[in-house]
């Protein structure tokens, strides 16, 4: 179970709900963005024809993708909350997981022919946006609650601070009690 984070403490309670099983969700979601961005591709690739979309033979590659998915995410520690939600370093094994999982698909593809070759290549970029587009609203929902609100605000001028003044403005706008 994952334990829950003082930020989660600023979210509606509908949302508090869901933070003990964020990652099973955020796993949940990446399977179903895969699922998602294979018809999507397959749709674009035969023109907008949905009649030309083989459904069976498609349904055929979502395991295998999937699978991948699963296994470079838990290797990548998407699923383990190793990095915070929507940081660069999650960014980045989120990609080398979709990659991993657009390699596998693609050649296991390759001699069966379940789909276009292009199909993968083009998932792969869609759901990347997918799976970082959630992660990167649920992060937003919790730093736009952490904001100071205008009552109390003083407006401060920082400058000649180099680096510490980056700091010292993420210090301040990431805690609500600051004035």
């Amino acid at each position: 179970m994952a334990t829950r984070d003082k930020d989660d403490e600023l979210l509606p309670p509908f949302l508090r709900a869901l933070v003990p099983h964020r990652f099973l969700i955020l796993a949940v979601w990446d399977c179903l963005a895969w699922v998602a961005a294979l018809w999507l591709s397959a749709w674009v690739r035969y023109e907008f024809k949905f009649e030309n979309v083989d459904s069976g033979e498609l349904l055929k590659s979502v395991p295998f993708v999937v699978g991948i998915q699963l296994l470079a995410g838990v290797w990548q520690g998407l699923y383990k909350g190793r990095w915070h939600l929507g940081s660069f370093e999650e960014i980045a094994g989120l990609l080398r997981s979709v990659a991993a999982a657009m390699v596998v698909l693609f050649f296991v593809n390759l001699p069966v022919r379940w789909i276009p070759i292009s199909v993968p290549v083009i998932a792969s970029f869609v759901v990347l946006v997918g799976m970082a587009g959630l992660r990167y609203a649920w992060r937003l929902a919790i730093e736009r609650r952490k904001r100071p609100t205008g009552e109390g605000a003083a407006r401060a001028l920082v400058f000649g601070a180099g680096e510490g003044a980056s700091q010292l403005l993420t210090a301040t706008l990431r805690d609500p009690g600051s004035p």
